[in-house]
């Protein structure tokens, strides 16, 4: 059962040191992180939006849009980058975009 927003805020103190914690917890819960709910965690923490945003976007563990049906993750990292990485992630998009035509 999906927590509301209210609820997961509640169990914790509002500081900065909450901030993952809280991100994790929301996402866990809500499947990414929403405009709207960054917006609370700012309020609710005091933290500003831009330094949110900041932090979430540091950790890829952090969504910005809910997940689809089918997930795939390619490491980009300069070592998988040089094995072929952009190749890799090539070939589902132009798949997606053929299956999209249709």
């Amino acid at each position: 059962m999906k927590k509301d927003l209210n609820e997961i805020l509640s169990a914790y103190n509002g500081g900065k040191s909450d901030l993952i914690p809280i991100l994790q917890e929301i996402q866990s819960n809500q499947g990414y992180l929403s405009d709207g709910t960054m917006k609370e965690v700012s309020i609710f923490t005091g933290v500003p939006e831009s330094e949110i945003y900041g932090v979430a976007t540091f950790y890829t563990q952090f969504r910005f849009t809910p997940k689809g049906k089918k997930h795939i993750m390619v490491c980009k990292g300069t070592t998988c980058h040089v094995k072929g990485a952009p190749q890799i992630v090539e070939e589902p998009e132009l798949l997606f975009a053929v299956r999209k035509q249709h």
